[in-house]
């Protein structure tokens, strides 16, 4: 439906097409004002005389788009390069059946027209990573927040009122996709949001090379990490406690004093602190042999 032209000559034609739009006309390219555009059917309005601006109603029923919230409901209209606000100039009826129409006029000659966030508008926050395996459950908050909003994923747990936690330590190493489903208890209508976060492990480190040398004798010894570069580590031979950073792997020294020497604290470049260390490296001396004397 179309509001009266300024000309009693201009026309207009209008077609409908019960599809995606998006086939024609991309749908993720649209103003910030437009959280997301109808994927579902869309009309094509051509002015076919004249040079009249007019405003568009379009409508609804058990057969069209479901629709989640009136006052968010809004027309929009591709421009040749993207879908358009025309804005909410009033609705009638309800979720189930009614009409809306613009507060914008339409003004090209071919014009591409739909509903403009039809679904749900959903977010969800409390995603901070990237996270180590260690890390405690995060507390997860979605966008509308009721009992009709539920989170899912991987170490994710639901608490079936629109809220839910993230567990790294659940989730294990890697990306992990979290979502936040929605749906209108009324119309049925239900739209989605995912995120991703990453869950780094914990870095290890294991000392190698042990020897018996004479004293004052060095011995090279390499300590082996896994994580991400540069690693803070701090190792002891239970007298000296050397703490460095590093990227070097393995990290090699010449020690030449005897001891066990084993780390005793790593963090990574992730933020992630280690707590397993691996084998030790041992040096000791050979037993020394008492210089012979001869009686004369």
């Amino acid at each position: 439906m179309l509001s009266a032209p300024s000309n009693a000559t201009d026309a207009f034609i209008a077609e409908y097409f019960n599809e995606n739009p998006d086939v024609s006309y991309d749908i993720s390219l649209k103003e910030a004002t437009i959280d997301h555009v109808a994927n579902c059917e869309y009309w094509v309005v051509d002015r076919s005389n004249g040079s009249s601006n007019v405003d568009v109603t379009i409508g609804w029923d058990g057969a069209s788009c479901c629709l989640n919230d009136l006052a968010l409901l809004k027309v929009v209209a591709w421009d040749g390069a993207q879908w358009t606000n025309l804005g909410n100039g009033g609705t009638t009826g309800d979720l189930l059946s009614g009409t809306i129409t613009s507060s914008s006029s339409i003004t090209n000659n071919n014009n591409p027209i739909t509903f403009g966030d039809p679904f749900p508008i959903v977010d969800f926050t409390g995603l901070a990573g990237p996270y180590c395996i260690s890390d405690a459950p995060v507390a997860l908050t979605g966008s509308p927040q009721d009992a009709n909003g539920t989170f899912s994923g991987d170490g994710v747990t639901d608490n079936g009122n629109g809220t839910g936690s993230f567990d790294p330590s659940a989730a294990g190493t890697g990306t992990h996709n979290i979502t936040y489903t929605y749906v209108n208890g009324v119309s049925g209508c239900s739209n989605e949001v995912e995120k991703s976060d990453t869950v780094n492990g914990l870095p290890t480190a294991t000392t190698l090379d042990s020897d018996t040398v004479c004293p004052g004798v060095p011995v090279d010894i390499s300590i082996y990490f896994t994580g991400l570069a540069p690693w803070d580590v701090t190792y002891t031979n239970n007298t000296d406690t050397t703490n460095l950073i590093t990227s070097d792997n393995p990290y090699e020294f010449a020690a030449v004093d005897s001891g066990t020497y084993h780390v005793i604290a790593l963090s990574d470049a992730n933020g992630c602190t280690g707590n397993d260390f691996g084998d030790s490296a041992v040096i000791t001396y050979f037993q020394q042999v008492p210089v012979p004397t001869i009686d004369t």
